[in-house]
C-alpha cells in the first residue's frame, strides 16, 4: 500500500502475540491494514491483539529479544506517530536503537521531502470534559514553573584577569618624566676633596743631627 502520509497513519500499529512462541508480531499500519497478517506476512491464528501503548514505551519493552525482528525491521516503511513508541527498543547492534536507527534518518533527510496528503474536510472535534485528564501532580507544576524562568547569566568577572591600575586610572596626569638621579656608591671616593699640604706636613718636621738621650748622664 503506497504511504499517503508519513507522519500519520491509516490503521493503527497492534501487537499480535504468537500463542506458540510468545513472540510478540506487529500488524496493521500500511502494511497490514486488514490484520490477516503479520508486517512480516505471518499469518494471525487468533482474534487478540494488544495495544502498543501499553507494551512497548516502558522499561520492560526495550529488549528486542521479545519481538519478531522482521516485524521491526518493517517499521522503516510505517508511518511516523507509531514509529515514534518504538524508538527506544534496543537493537541486535550494542549502543543503537531504533529510534536512532530509523526514526533520526527519517527526521534528518534533506530530500525527497515529507510526503503529507491534503486535511479532511471535517475535521473531528470533542467536548473537553470527555477528552480531559486529571490535572497535572504538584511536583510536575512545580517542575514546569521553574524550567520557565529564564535563567541568570553567569558572572564572568572573576574570569577576567585583573588590570594593573596606571596613573591615568587614579586621575593623575602624565607628563614628561624627569630623569632619575644617578645612584653614588658610599665606598667611592671620587667625590670627596683633600684639603692642600706642603711637603713640610707630609714629611714631617726637621730632626736634629744627634738625638739627645731622654736621661742625662752622670759625669
Amino acid at each position: 500500500m503506497p504511504i499517503d502520509n508519513e507522519i500519520l497513519s491509516p490503521v493503527p500499529i497492534w501487537i499480535w502475540v504468537d500463542p506458540k512462541t510468545k513472540l510478540k508480531h506487529l500488524t496493521g499500519g500500511y502494511g497490514q491494514p486488514d490484520m490477516k497478517k503479520c508486517l512480516c506476512s505471518k499469518k494471525i491464528t487468533t482474534q487478540t491483539v494488544v495495544d502498543v501503548r501499553d507494551v512497548v514505551p516502558y522499561k520492560e519493552g526495550k529488549d528486542y529479544q521479545q519481538y519478531c525482528l522482521k516485524c521491526l525491521n518493517m517499521l522503516r516503511y510505517e508511518a511516523l506517530e507509531y514509529k515514534i513508541y518504538f524508538a527506544a527498543v534496543d537493537t541486535p547492534v550494542k549502543g543503537k536503537t531504533l529510534g536512532s536507527e530509523i526514526i533520526a534518518g527519517q527526521l534528518t533527510r534533506r530530500s525527497p521531502p515529507t510526503e503529507l496528503n491534503k486535511a479532511p474536510a471535517k475535521p473531528k472535534t470533542a467536548k473537553i470534559k470527555d477528552v480531559a485528564g486529571s490535572p497535572p501532580p504538584k511536583k510536575y507544576k512545580h517542575r514546569l514553573q521553574s524550567s520557565i524562568k529564564p535563567k541568570k547569566p553567569k558572572s564572568t568577572k572573576s574570569q577576567m584577569p585583573k588590570k594593573r591600575k596606571t596613573r591615568s586610572d587614579k586621575g593623575v596626569k602624565r607628563g614628561p618624566r624627569t630623569p632619575a638621579e644617578p645612584k653614588v656608591d658610599k665606598g667611592s671616593n671620587i667625590n670627596e676633596t683633600h684639603g692642600e699640604k706642603s711637603a713640610k706636613e707630609i714629611v714631617g718636621g726637621r730632626r736634629d743631627k744627634r738625638s739627645r738621650p731622654s736621661v742625662e748622664e752622670s759625669p
